[in-house]
């Protein structure tokens, strides 16, 4: 462990910048046998990141963790990869204020990640990516550590135990991968609406009001939305 002592001195230059944001994606995927759910969900689906990468977690008490990471989009939790190659579940989530991963900034937020597109003083934009499966999982003991059959929770990097999702077998799973808009003001989180945008952005209400006028905007499309969030932050300067 380290003191963080210069990190956010960083996060005006890896915010990230890119506005293609995928859309939400709906499906199933075959559990053919029993065992873990892990191993039967696409990585594509799991996980928000499309690989593992060396990333640093940023703790409540002021430290810094690193390691290869990434993040399990239907708990929003972080999972390692350790040196011997084994796949670890973060146990202590509720510590992590951010992290930061292929030069984009993840805030924990209300138990969700939250991918920063856009950081503009108090004003923030950002997606989460969510998945839902259809099927409720059913709740099993394990005590292994490979990601296909069984994941080991830890608070730590090195021990620990905790619990895995299993489904029923040979069916197929409906899922629901979600890409949600949200705007954040300081540490407040909110889902966009008129309503909130009028609220959070009230000395410039009628002009974002007759934005929507001239602007049909649907607000679970991340692009419509970022667009308003653009205007509505230039309105503030």
């Amino acid at each position: 462990m380290k003191k963080i002592t210069s990190i956010f001195f960083l996060l005006i230059m890896i915010i990230s910048s890119n506005l293609c944001f995928a859309q939400n994606k709906y499906g199933t995927f075959m559990v053919n046998s029993k065992g873990n759910i892990n191993g039967k969900i696409p990585d594509s689906l799991l996980f928000v990141m499309d690989k593992f990468s060396t990333g640093s977690i940023l703790l409540k008490n002021g430290t810094q963790q690193t390691g290869k990471l990434n993040i399990v989009t239907y708990n929003q939790k972080i999972w390692f990869i350790n040196e011997k190659g084994d796949t670890l579940v973060m146990s202590n989530n509720d510590d992590v204020t951010m992290l930061i991963a292929q030069n984009t900034i993840f805030k924990r937020i209300r138990n969700n990640f939250v991918n920063i597109i856009s950081q503009d003083g108090d004003y923030s934009f950002g997606i989460i990516k969510t998945l839902e499966i259809k099927d409720p999982p059913k709740t099993a003991a394990y005590g292994g550590t490979s990601e296909t059959s069984s994941v080991t929770e830890i608070s730590t990097l090195t021990n620990g135990s905790g619990n895995i999702y299993q489904l029923n077998p040979t069916h197929h799973a409906p899922y629901t991968l979600s890409i949600e808009p949200v705007l954040l003001k300081k540490n407040s989180m909110y889902f966009p609406s008129k309503k909130i945008f009028l609220k959070v952005f009230k000395k410039n209400k009628e002009e974002i009001s007759n934005y929507l006028k001239n602007n049909k905007t649907d607000f679970e499309d991340a692009h419509q939305v970022m667009k308003l969030y653009q205007y509505s932050v230039s309105l503030e300067k």
